[in-house]
């Protein structure tokens, strides 16, 4: 019913990892409570993720589906064992990349009742580039990209075996900012462009469009500043 959530409960059989896994008509938002009323996790699941959980043996935990916007809906779910990893594809979110930016990886693993948490993540040159954090229910991972070159990104796991490896190209800014001197961008649809910038004095700098509007996240694009090592 609109409005409304439903919670059940399960006592772990034994001491292992879960999966809440969608069987029919997904896209529901679970959580996971522990039996002191701790919440350990919450996420959507949907068609080809399952929600995972650690279990200690004999410990009862309670999941509950909350329903806040159909008027009716319908879940079918199963909880089962984590089944191991068997594949990961990785793919880019980002049209370009380029030094001093982050970049948004997604990735795609199964079967549905796998273990995210059982991918273990590398890049191939941490002076390049580095793992800012990886969201397993999401499928995503962001990438702190420091030099110019290429970078490879691995999904593995634990004995070794490479799932899956991903090349991120990154390339230097576009150019030097200077105060009070004009640039001309030209970006094609979903496209993004970088400078750099180096400030001559301490101070407060702010960024304009052509028109006189500060540049924001309207119709002239969105502005996103960067130091070296975390977004401003």
């Amino acid at each position: 019913a609109a409005d409304s959530e439903y919670t059940y409960e399960f006592t772990a059989p034994e001491t292992a990892t879960y999966v809440l896994v969608p069987l029919e008509n997904t896209d529901s938002y679970w959580y996971i409570w522990d039996e002191d009323g701790s919440n350990i996790d919450s996420s959507w699941v949907e068609e080809d993720h399952g929600l995972s959980f650690a279990c200690e043996a004999g410990k009862t935990y309670r999941l509950t589906v909350e329903n806040w916007y159909d008027e009716e809906a319908y879940y079918r779910v199963q909880l089962v064992k984590a089944a191991d990893l068997e594949w990961v594809t990785i793919s880019s979110q980002d049209s370009s990349s380029y030094a001093g930016q982050r970049i948004y990886l997604g990735f795609e693993y199964g079967p549905a009742n796998a273990d995210p948490s059982q991918i273990i993540w590398s890049v191939g040159d941490e002076n390049l580039a580095e793992i800012d954090y990886i969201n397993n229910q999401y499928g995503d991972l962001c990438l702190l990209l420091k030099k110019t070159g290429t970078v490879t990104v691995t999904a593995a796991l634990s004995d070794g075996t490479v799932l899956a490896s991903f090349d991120v190209n990154i390339e230097a800014p576009e150019g030097d900012l200077t105060v009070g001197t004009p640039v001309n961008v030209s970006l094609k649809k979903r496209d993004s462009a970088a400078y750099s910038f180096t400030a001559p004095a301490d101070g407060n700098y702010v960024f304009w469009s052509g028109d006189e509007t500060e540049i924001d996240n309207n119709y002239y694009g969105y502005l996103e500043v960067w130091d070296s090592e975390s977004r401003l």
